[in-house]
């Protein structure tokens, strides 16, 4: 009799195993040898990049292995994830007569410690109508309560159903963990046979959703219903990504000193004040083994273009979009940090980082939210500035990683800011001239001022700012070969004066009309100009095939005024006073006949 109670004790736990991973149809044909430890091996792949890929084979739940769904999936294999695993009770039969029938009822029960009692409590999983019996401190449950409570949880409050059985799986001392490794197989060994809770309490930084927590009754029976399992093989679903990154910028302008649009690019001249703004669309936080613990942006810019410091903010936004908190680098040092830093080519960086207490803030509340980083920097015009079409590249890079402290990723964005120049060459029609003595000047008629530039060399200036008034605008100057280059210069129209020339010749006319306009083409621009009306090429510059707006201004002799002394106002008293004399001659030849008819 007691062989045979025996037997049924082992039949029915079986079937509990079995109906937790596999379907409830096996027939128990093996008495369990309780002498011998089990095993759990667990697979994770990347579902989600593979369905994207095209590749979809379902798995069976059957315990056994699956040779022919790894060698599908070995492509997508996840290293990095740990799998937990605790025993939280074993299997006693119970005993009673039907009410209806009057029968044996013969049943299998789960004990359950009061630790263990208590959390599934908490996650609603158990409630005390649901205990059937407490004797030695265990309360006793049957496996359709289990099973039936944990689905009921998880669609009614999934995170924190995840995150009580997680936390509770992590904080045990008596549970068994392994991380996947580059096969993306866990494998958990020498597992005295019970009933066991399994979670995923460690993860990489691309899996935003765990495995929702399962139960697992070591052994199990296998497909055909006739034998233990003794090591058995899981595969459970998951879903993986990544968060998303963008960076742009805007020149800052007006009274109000607004920002203008936002893009991908922009142009600058010396002095500008730009607007950056980098957007992050967080990852999905589904439970706290998703947590994030590092989310870090380096934030760089190029040479030319230096920090405005002191004015960092992140404005976060919910998954419906909406905005919830802002947070002030000068108010919320708590939050984030913010460290400035120098680059090897002479750029500067500054490194954005959430602390603890801001990632606390996130992971409670923004999964699936946006945040926005908003800071400003002026442009400086000098050599560390690229003219032209190669721009002023100004990257980021988010760094972030989950549980798993091992496991981290990065995002890189770029925009650029853009600025041009001027080339100017003046001839002399004649070919000789004083360079020295001819004088431009800029003004910037779009925004109306005028350009003031530094002489870094002989006919080489850099843009500093702008005069309201002719008497404060630079006057630009060749070099010796009649030359001079303007750097720093914004998308815009110009007016180039010529306000001096060298003796003996004319100043132009009028005013050169100079335009200076950039062609988007995707995330490039392409510089281009044009002078008076007509389009020109822009000429290269270090690197830049579109760089400076090239204009050659010749100057023609002017109309020869005779000085005094020369030749020509010599002849003209000489002629003067021959005139003179011929007219007195001839009067007095007139004179001389009208004597000689008196007389006679």
């Amino acid at each position: 009799m007691r062989l045979r109670k025996r037997w049924i004790k082992v039949m029915l736990a079986a079937l509990l195993g079995f109906s937790l991973v596999l379907p409830a149809n096996a027939e128990e044909r093996a008495v369990i040898d309780e002498t011998r430890n089990c095993s759990l091996t667990i697979y994770k792949y990347d579902r989600t990049k593979a369905a994207d890929e095209g590749v979809e084979k379902r798995f069976s739940a059957t315990g056994e292995a699956d040779p022919e769904a790894e060698h599908c999936y070995a492509a997508y294999a996840m290293p990095g994830v740990e799998f937990s695993c605790l025993r939280i009770g074993e299997a006693d039969i119970r005993t009673s007569a039907e009410a209806v029938s009057g029968s044996a009822r013969v049943e299998v029960l789960y004990g359950l410690d009061e630790s263990v009692k208590e959390q599934i409590t908490r996650a609603g999983i158990l409630s005390l109508q649901d205990i059937e019996y407490t004797r030695d401190g265990c309360s006793y449950v049957s496996s359709d309560t289990l099973t039936g409570g944990l689905t009921r949880s998880f669609s009614e409050r999934p995170t924190a159903t995840r995150d009580i059985l997680e936390s509770y799986v992590r904080r045990s001392g008596q549970k068994q963990c392994s991380v996947t490794d580059e096969r993306g197989r866990a494998f958990l060994s020498d597992l005295t046979p019970g009933l066991y809770l399994v979670a995923e309490t460690e993860v990489p930084e691309d899996v935003v959703s765990t495995v929702e927590p399962f139960l697992v009754s070591l052994p199990a029976t296998n497909r055909g219903g006739d034998e233990w399992i003794y090591d058995v093989t899981v595969y459970p679903k998951n879903r993986t990504g990544s968060p998303e990154l963008a960076k742009e910028v805007a020149e800052i302008s007006g009274e109000e000193e607004e920002a203008g649009n936002y893009g991908t690019s922009a142009s600058a001249s010396e002095g500008d004040r730009l607007s950056y703004r980098i957007t992050s669309r967080m990852p999905t936080i589904t439970s706290a083994s998703t947590y994030l613990t590092e989310y870090t942006f380096l934030d760089s810019l190029s040479g030319g273009i230096s920090y405005c410091k002191g004015d960092v903010s992140l404005a976060w936004y919910g998954a419906d979009g909406d905005l919830k908190e802002v947070w002030r680098q000068t108010e919320d040092s708590a939050l984030f940090t913010v460290a400035y830093e120098k680059q090897e080519d002479g750029g500067e960086a500054m490194r954005i980082a959430l602390t603890r207490s801001g990632l606390s803030a996130v992971n409670h509340v923004f999964s699936d939210g946006k945040v926005e980083i908003t800071y400003q920097a002026r442009f400086n015009s000098d050599k560390s500035a690229i003219c032209g079409d190669l721009g002023n590249p100004n990257r980021v890079e988010l760094t972030w990683r989950r549980t798993n402290q091992d496991f981290y990723d990065t995002l890189q964005e770029t925009c650029r800011v853009y600025t041009y120049g001027l080339a100017l060459e003046k001839r002399f029609q004649t070919g000789e001239g004083d360079f020295e003595a001819v004088r431009f000047r800029l003004r910037n008629r779009t925004d109306g001022y005028y350009v003031t530039a530094r002489e870094e060399e002989r006919g080489c200036y850099y843009v500093t700012g702008a005069a309201l008034e002719a008497e404060g605008a630079t006057e630009f100057s060749p070099d010796f070969e009649g030359k001079f280059r303007i750097f720093g210069l914004e998308e815009d129209s110009y007016e180039l004066r010529e306000t001096k020339t060298a003796e003996g010749y004319l100043l132009l006319k009028e005013a050169i009309h100079l335009s200076i306009t950039a062609e988007e083409d995707g995330r490039e621009w392409t510089g281009a100009a044009s002078v008076n009306g007509e389009a020109m090429e822009m000429i290269p510059w270090e690197g830049s095939e579109h760089a400076l707006a090239s204009v050659l201004v010749v100057n023609q002799p002017g109309y020869r005024i005779p000085l005094t002394g020369d030749d020509g106002m010599f002849f003209l008293p000489v002629a003067g006073l021959t005139a003179g004399a011929f007219t007195l001659i001839l009067l007095l030849q007139i004179r001389k006949k009208r004597s000689e008819k008196e007389t006679e």
